[in-house]
C-alpha cells in the first residue's frame, strides 16, 4: 500500500534539495526523514536517491516520477479541501 507520507517526504527532498532542509521545512527530524525514504525504497525495491559525501541527488526514476507525485499531492490536497 502506498503511504502518502512517503510521497510527501520525497517531494520535500526534491523541492528543498537536501534531506536536512526537507526535514526542517516539514518540521521533522533528519533521521525520521531518512527513515521514511529508506522505508519507501524498501517498499518499491529501488533507490530513490543517490547518496554521497556531498549530499543526495535524485535518481533518474525519481526525476521522471516527480510530475506524477506532484499531481497526486495536488489531488489529495483538493480532496481534503475542495474549496481552497
Amino acid at each position: 500500500m502506498r503511504d502518502p507520507n512517503n510521497l510527501l517526504a520525497l517531494l520535500a527532498i526534491a523541492e528543498q534539495g537536501s534531506i536536512d532542509r526537507a526535514a526542517v521545512s516539514s518540521s521533522v527530524s533528519q533521521p525520521a526523514r531518512t527513515r521514511t525514504i529508506h522505508q519507501f525504497e524498501a517498499v518499491i525495491g529501488l533507490p530513490l536517491l543517490i547518496r554521497s559525501s556531498k549530499g543526495v541527488r535524485l535518481t533518474t526514476l525519481t526525476l521522471l516520477s516527480l510530475p506524477s507525485h506532484r499531481r497526486s499531492k495536488r489531488r489529495s490536497r483538493n480532496f481534503a479541501c475542495p474549496h481552497s
